[in-house]
């Protein structure tokens, strides 16, 4: 993994808990669609896990 790679892959996981909060708020300024956020964040989505699963392997 180059140097680059895991400096994103770490900058977005420590972000992560934020994320929650900067979508609620672009919803209610009408930039997101609330009823999407859980899709955006990757959040109650069966097939998203089981990619992530079969990618681990």
């Amino acid at each position: 993994m180059t140097a680059a790679i895991h400096l994103y892959r770490t900058l977005t996981q420590a972000a992560s808990p934020f994320l929650g909060g900067v979508m609620k708020r672009r919803a209610r300024a009408g930039k997101e669609d609330y009823g999407r956020i859980n899709e955006r964040l990757a959040r109650n989505m069966p097939h998203a896990r089981l990619a992530t699963r079969r990618q681990r392997r």
